[in-house]
């Protein structure tokens, strides 16, 4: 199991096999013999871990936001998508209000948004850009994410932190 060049893995053509094949993923990593790669190799993954988690919050806001776009709560007898992901997902309270807080968070941002999808800023600088652009006047706010966004992809998200966060 070691890091290295991989042909292509072909897109998923729906939703169910798009997740076995994340499943896949995280079982591989579970189940392998991690102390025993190449410790570049294990760099590189928690590289790309820091991109896929990105990724991974961004497309989690989406689902929640069509699943509660389309009332899928209100299909399953719930008042909200926090009592829904409650119930049927079995997270905490404070899990569940923190997912729906997140979904609207990225709706509200769509630089954050953008740049979570592509994995282009981690998933903790996206809640910091958000954060920091909520703090300007409302007139102000997608400009200032928008150069928040732009100075995290260009590498300058430690300076980012240290000004303001």
């Amino acid at each position: 199991m070691a890091f290295g060049p991989v042909s292509a893995v072909p897109s998923p053509s729906c939703a169910a096999e798009a997740l076995a094949m994340a499943e896949a993923a995280f079982d591989f990593f579970n189940r392998g013999d991690l102390p025993g790669l190449p410790v570049a190799v294990q760099a590189e993954s928690l590289r790309v871990w820091a991109r896929l988690e990105a990724k991974q919050a961004a497309a989690h806001a989406r689902l929640l936001g069509a699943f509660d776009a389309g009332e899928g709560p209100k299909a399953d007898g719930q008042s909200s998508i926090g009592a829904w992901l409650r119930l049927f997902t079995r997270v905490s309270d404070a899990a569940a209000k923190g997912q729906a807080a997140a979904a609207r968070r990225l709706r509200r941002n769509p630089h954050v948004a953008e740049a979570l999808t592509s994995g282009a800023v981690t998933a903790s600088y996206g809640r910091w850009i958000c954060g920091a652009a909520g703090r300007f006047p409302a007139e102000h706010q997608d400009a200032i994410e928008e150069i928040l966004v732009e100075a995290a992809t260009a590498g300058g998200a430690c300076m980012i932190l240290c000004v303001g966060g």
